[in-house]
């Protein structure tokens, strides 16, 4: 049996050793042909009969990996007779996994091809009662038929669903096209998979509209991580009411969202981290409002709207709930614009880690991190800032708050090292300073290469006194 000619999709690690160690049994090929895998966007030659005899030992002994089922799309103008090969590959995968679990990643471009499925879909229905992972992402093609098709009945063992939906010829992953299929039908399929599945952990239902009031009607016990976009908040909330154990949570919201003075907190008291991706900060700010989540250690708050807003307006009051306790904070396009932004990040007192990405920060939030006394927070040990601004408020310039960068961190290490005999790397947890700061700035201009030519002077001065110096990083010199 020869092999067909086409590179192969892009593959999980497992999936790449198993093709190269079954090839040359299975389908005959003489070791030392070279085969084209795709690994993530990059294409490199790999020469079977090397990959093989590396690798092939260390598979067979390893039967974990044979749980691992990738469905690539298929595409019978491109890649002849491919979907014959997977079926090969799934057979083989169900055969030498035994009766243990198995993890399948099914991805489908185009309904026109969708019949080439059918036997593959088939095979793992088969198998249904030992599907542990289901993950389709679907473009042009409904991936809750899909799904459906897989598990028409009961799947006891299912933890980890993730339903990834796409329009045809989609160019934004964070805004579907209306007209993808019929709502309805959809809402109705999403329902009907998720009942045979009360067993599910952890869903993700991705870039689909979903705000009918029927969705999610189910109970699911067992759910601890939930992840699901464009949803209107009423009916949302009540889903989340009665789903008190999430311990995960993202949420997508919508453009068009007002506030809503009759949505009550929604007490979630074992929830560990948050993300909450939206179009404005004003949505954002009302959102978190009703949730009471004393156990939260997470927070992502990410503004996807074209104008950056200051982050005072609302999230005082949540902030103020969560601080004693939130360890991280991620925040992706905003503004640090004065004293009364810096006060209300100043109410996350036990903050290990921040990650600031996109807006502009203005020279107030330099000024909190730089104060010895009483400094902004006073555990922080990680901060990074990738591709924001630095702001001039007309009292300095770029390069005073390049050097208000650095300062902000050696004005602490200055203070540790004064009450040591001799100086000593940075310690983990209280006041004893951050392990690391991380700058990803932008360079787009001269005034920023200033910048940086500062930070490195400052860091080989303060390294001549002997202060003790943290991992340092600038990216994008």
């Amino acid at each position: 049996m020869s092999r067909p000619s086409f590179p192969l999709p892009n593959e999980l690690v497992h999936d790449i050793i198993t093709w190269a160690c079954t090839v040359p049994d299975d389908l005959g090929v003489q070791p030392g042909k070279l085969i084209e895998i795709d690994r993530v966007c990059e294409r490199a030659p790999f020469d079977l009969g090397v990959v093989c005899k590396t690798w092939r030992s260390i598979a067979l002994a390893a039967t974990d990996i044979w749980r691992y089922i990738s469905v690539p799309e298929l595409d019978p103008d491109r890649r002849p007779g491919e979907d014959k090969w997977v079926l090969h590959q799934v057979q083989l995968k169900l055969g030498r996994s035994g009766a243990t679990s198995v993890h399948v990643v099914i991805s489908a471009l185009d309904s026109e091809y969708l019949e080439l499925y059918e036997p593959i879909v088939a095979l793992l229905k088969e198998h249904r009662l030992r599907l542990r992972t289901l993950v389709v992402f679907a473009v042009g093609v409904d991936a809750a038929v899909l799904a459906g098709k897989l598990v028409a009945g009961p799947t006891p063992v299912l933890r980890t669903l993730q339903l990834i939906q796409h329009s045809k010829g989609y160019t934004d992953i964070l805004y579907p096209d209306s007209d993808l299929h019929d709502y309805e039908s959809y809402v109705e399929n999403i329902n009907d998979f998720l009942i045979s599945a009360p067993s599910v952990t952890s869903c993700m239902i991705a870039n689909m509209p979903v705000n009918d009031d029927t969705f999610l009607r189910g109970d699911y016990p067992k759910l601890e991580s939930f992840e699901i976009g464009y949803h209107l908040l009423p009916p949302l909330w009540k889903f989340m009411s009665a789903h008190h154990r999430l311990r995960h949570l993202s949420i997508q919201l919508n453009y068009d969202l007002g506030p809503n003075p009759k949505l009550r907190p929604v007490k979630l008291h074992q929830l560990h981290s948050l993300r909450v991706l939206d179009t404005g900060f004003s949505l954002i700010n009302h959102a978190v409002q009703v949730f009471d989540v004393p156990a939260l250690r997470e927070l992502m708050l990410i503004n996807s709207y074209y104008e950056l807003d200051d982050i005072s307006p609302g999230l005082d009051r949540f902030f103020a709930q969560v601080g004693m306790h939130l360890t991280r904070l991620d925040m992706h396009s905003f503004t640090v614009y004065e004293m009364e932004d810096v006060t209300t990040l100043s109410l996350l007192s036990a903050l290990q880690s921040a990650r600031f990405e996109g807006g502009h920060i203005y020279p107030a939030f330099f000024a909190a991190l730089s104060s010895t006394t009483d400094g902004m927070w006073p555990q922080l040990e990680y901060l990074t800032l990738d591709a924001v601004s630095f702001i001039d408020d007309g009292e300095g310039s770029y390069i005073m708050l390049g050097e208000a960068v650095w300062l902000s961190m050696m004005n602490r290490v200055v203070n540790l090292a004064r009450v040591r005999a001799t100086p000593q790397p940075l310690q983990r947890g209280g006041s004893a300073g951050w392990k690391r700061l991380f700058l990803k700035i932008e360079n787009h201009d001269s005034t920023l290469s200033d910048a940086h030519v500062a930070l490195v002077k400052l860091i080989t001065e303060a390294a001549a006194y002997g202060y003790p110096i943290p991992v340092f990083q600038v990216e994008d010199l």
